[in-house]
């Protein structure tokens, strides 16, 4: 994505909201870390590309890509009006400004040209066993 697509700013603005809100959001690249912490044992991890919208040829990913636009499309405008409203930089955004932000954003996801996807992570453990 280009650097001044409204998609490549919100990603830095969500980890910039979330840290003056006190509650990191950045747990896509810190939960392996976490968890073997906690203790847990043979910690794996998997990175998975998802796209955004329904542009891949393979059915799978196709599908995958729709419901990963829907889930986008339905969730943006609370996140943003929430973190945008009350950390915004370099102040809070009014309403306003937020919904003409998400408007860009919008028109850039249902843009079929635009082949864009996500990163999305999975990890899994062993809880340790008792000695």
């Amino acid at each position: 994505m280009p650097a001044d697509s409204k998609q490549a700013q919100w990603g830095p603005m969500f980890y910039k909201c979330g840290k003056a809100w006190g509650r990191p959001l950045d747990i896509f690249d810190t939960i392996k870390a976490d968890i073997t912490a906690a203790g847990f044992t043979n910690v794996q991890e998997q990175l998975y590309k998802i796209p955004i919208g329904p542009w891949p040829k393979h059915p799978l990913y196709k599908e995958a890509g729709k419901w990963n636009l829907d889930q986008l499309l339905t969730g943006l405008e609370g996140y943003a009006l929430m973190l945008l409203t009350k950390f915004g930089e370099p102040t809070p955004w009014s309403t306003e400004e937020v919904q003409a932000f998400l408007e860009g954003m919008r028109e850039e996801m249902m843009d079929r040209t635009r082949h864009t996807y996500i990163y999305t992570r999975r990890v899994f453990a062993q809880k340790p066993l008792k000695e």
